[in-house]
């Protein structure tokens, strides 16, 4: 009984591990030391809740300019001009058959197939841009038989 006694004694006399040190003076009745304790922590959580929202903006912001740069990286690759009226996988047949693509007959625009176009356009003495237009359709056209 007495070993208990001890224990309870040194836990009065210690006080709890949990209170804080204001705390602590709150018993002592010091209400001042606590408010001015609680007020600068709220200044620092409100210190700490701008630089989170802060940071959040120029997450979104990154990710807004990051979205736009990989959309203009995956724009459109222009191999045709419309007017000419045949497809890219008329033009891939074509230029497969005068040996300057090599790639898939698949009908999609691809920087390899806008490459061989402009191969062939330097061999047969036009401007080289990659894009098939009434020129170019001219004299590819008959590999297309």
């Amino acid at each position: 009984m007495k070993k208990w006694s001890a224990i309870i004694l040194v836990i009065c006399l210690s006080g709890c591990a949990t209170i804080r040190p204001s705390a602590k003076k709150n018993a002592t009745g010091d209400w001042v030391s606590e408010k001015s304790y609680l007020e600068s922590e709220l200044q620092e959580k409100d210190t700490q809740i701008r630089d989170l929202e802060n940071r959040l903006a120029n997450y979104e912001s990154a990710k807004s300019n990051s979205t736009s740069a990989v959309k203009q990286i995956a724009a459109p690759i222009k191999v045709i001009n419309p007017s000419i009226g045949v497809n890219i996988k008329t033009v891939q047949k074509a230029l497969q058959k005068s040996n300057y693509y090599k790639g898939v007959l698949d009908g999609e625009p691809s920087i390899k197939l806008k490459e061989s176009i402009k191969s062939f356009q330097n061999s047969n003495g036009l401007k080289a841009d990659g894009i098939v237009g009434p020129k170019t359709w001219e004299k590819l056209k008959r590999y297309n038989k």
